[in-house]
């Protein structure tokens, strides 16, 4: 009888330890390479490409010298900046205080604050702002208890005015402005305001030269979120303001969808994109963008 062949071994048998060891290494190596091109050809097929497009086809004829050369659309830009700069001031005077308060509570009565603060972010953005009509509206509750204590004759028109734009926006946007000035006021060392007031500085003072310096990022944070998304609001101007109030994101609807005037269109679409890029790099520039991830906490 024969005796036993000998043991013999591939070369894939040969080291099958090392030989796995170093596919799963390169496995690992290839993986973040592979997550991160995903993102980035996503990235470049949905928002970059279509972006080069519509920069590419807002040159077209003479979209940028139309649009600045025309009252209408003249007016419909300023128009916008003009209302992103009133919500930011009254959201920053109304939501100050209360973040400066909430900052202050303790922090069971805190949670409480701000899931009340949260629960209108809960409710449908559309129906919000639909609910101003019975608040606002000819026959809404302000006109009803003016005219019930005969303080007017007539129901007073507030709705489709840019007041009611302004009003519906600083609804929507007031816990953007909230929320970061809170997170640095929370952060805020007590010790500097105590030191402060021994060393015989009032409240006012305390306040002027200490808390409000040091709240700053947070103030910068709220107003450049509130500005950019007011600038670029929709469904709010639509809604309580009518055409008469139309903001640029409203006219940019309408050149693509009602006049087919896409050139126009486009060219609209990139001076918004400019100024809300330009927004930004002024603050990162100026404060930085790291700051914004801090003061939303």
């Amino acid at each position: 009888m024969d005796p036993d062949p000998p043991n013999r071994q591939s070369p894939l048998d040969k080291g099958s330890g090392e030989y796995r060891v170093g596919i799963l290494g390169k496995t690992a190596k290839l993986g973040p390479v592979l997550l991160v091109g995903l993102g980035v050809s996503y990235v470049s097929v949905f928002l970059f490409i279509p972006i080069i497009f519509t920069a590419v086809l807002s040159l077209e004829g003479a979209s940028y010298q139309h649009i600045f050369t025309t009252e209408l659309y003249r007016n419909i830009l300023l128009r916008s900046l003009r209302v992103a700069v009133e919500v930011s001031v009254l959201s920053l005077v109304l939501g100050y205080p209360v973040a400066y308060y909430l900052a202050k509570l303790t922090s069971m009565r805190r949670e409480t604050v701000v899931v009340l603060l949260m629960f209108p972010l809960f409710v449908s953005f559309l129906i919000r702002t639909y609910s101003w009509f019975y608040v606002i509206g000819s026959r809404g509750l302000v006109n009803y208890i003016l005219l019930t204590l005969g303080l007017i004759e007539s129901p007073i028109k507030f709705l489709f005015t840019e007041g009611a734009v302004v009003l519906g926006l600083v609804n929507w946007s007031l816990p953007l402005m909230i929320l970061p000035i809170y997170s640095a006021v929370e952060k805020m060392d007590n010790n500097l305001i105590e030191m402060s007031k021994n060393l015989g500085a009032n409240e006012i003072s305390t306040f002027r030269q200490v808390t409000f310096p040091l709240s700053l990022p947070g103030v910068a944070s709220g107003v450049m979120l509130v500005f950019i998304l007011s600038f670029g609001a929709y469904i709010t101007p639509a809604i309580l303001g009518g055409p008469e109030q139309a903001m640029i994101a409203n006219l940019i609807s309408a050149l693509y969808l009602v006049m087919f005037d896409w050139p126009l269109g486009t060219a609209m679409s990139v001076i918004l994109a400019v100024i809300t890029l330009a927004i930004v790099y002024l603050y990162n520039k100026i404060i930085g963008l790291n700051r914004l991830l801090e003061a939303m906490g």
